[in-house]
C-alpha cells in the first residue's frame, strides 16, 4: 500500500535522495559524511512514518521529540537511531572519519535494522526502501 499523505512521500523521496548521495560519498571514501548522510536517511524514513501515522499537531519538530517519537513507537529500534545521531554529530563537529570497515560496521549494525523493521510496516512494505546494491 503506497504512502498515502504527501509530506510522507516527500520525506520518503528525500531518504531516497540522501542515500543515493550516501551512496557516492561511500564509494569516494568519504566515510564521515557518508554516515551522515545514514543518518539522515534513517531521520526522513521515520518523518514519512510520523507523517503517515500522525496527526499535524502530533509530528514531532525539534531532534529531542523525534528522539521521544522513536522510542516510544519503535523502542527496538531507538538505539540503533540514537547511534546514527551521535556518530553524525562525532562526524560533523568533531572530526571523526570512520575507517571503511567502521563505516561498513555502522551501515550492518544500524542501519539495516532499520531498514528491515521499516519494510515490515503496512504501509512500506510494498516501498523500495533504500539499501547498497548486492554485489
Amino acid at each position: 500500500m503506497p504512502l498515502a499523505n504527501e509530506n510522507a512521500q516527500a520525506h520518503l523521496a528525500k531518504a531516497r535522495k540522501n542515500f543515493q548521495v550516501y551512496l557516492t560519498l561511500a564509494d569516494e571514501s568519504q566515510q564521515d559524511w557518508a554516515v551522515v548522510l545514514l543518518f539522515y536517511t534513517t531521520l526522513h524514513l521515520f518523518h514519512a512514518h510520523f507523517a503517515e501515522t500522525l496527526t499535524g499537531f502530533d509530528q514531532p519538530r525539534t531532534h529531542d521529540q523525534r528522539h521521544s517519537k522513536v522510542l516510544l513507537q519503535f523502542p527496538n529500534l531507538y538505539r540503533h537511531y540514537r547511534t546514527l545521531h551521535d556518530i553524525s554529530i562525532q562526524c560533523r563537529y568533531y572530526f571523526y572519519s570512520p575507517t571503511v570497515a567502521e563505516a561498513m560496521r555502522i551501515y550492518e549494525r544500524d542501519y539495516l535494522p532499520i531498514i528491515a523493521s521499516f519494510s515490515a510496516l503496512p504501509h512500506f512494505s510494498e516501498l523500495a526502501l533504500p539499501v547498497k546494491p548486492s554485489p
